[in-house]
């Protein structure tokens, strides 16, 4: 929820994006924080969500925040794999009843 009250802020009083970017890294390091825990519980799985999150989110901070040209498309791109591999993936696992039978 909180995602769409800065992305609409931003749009909405014309802030500066790096905003986003800022708000990125905080996300970043405790997505990486509980997949860390997640890995030390045993939770293999939710570590797994927990972390390609993490990189999603580190890399919005690269993308807005820090002067690196990186390829136009990259950062969409990294998105719509991230959503397969993160949502989509494990969705149709979960469906199939064989998401818990990858991390036992």
């Amino acid at each position: 929820g909180f995602t769409y009250v800065i992305f609409g802020a931003i749009l909405l009083f014309g802030l500066d994006v790096r905003l986003a970017g800022w708000y990125g890294v905080m996300v970043a390091v405790f997505a990486a924080v509980f997949g860390i825990a997640s890995l030390i519980g045993g939770d293999g799985g939710t570590a797994y969500l927990w972390l390609i999150w993490a990189f999603l989110w580190g890399w919005m901070f690269v993308e807005y925040v820090l002067p690196v040209k990186t390829p136009p498309k990259l950062f969409p791109i990294m998105l719509v794999i991230g959503g397969i591999i993160s949502a989509f993936v494990p969705g149709i696992l979960v469906l199939l009843d064989k998401w818990a039978a990858i991390w036992s």
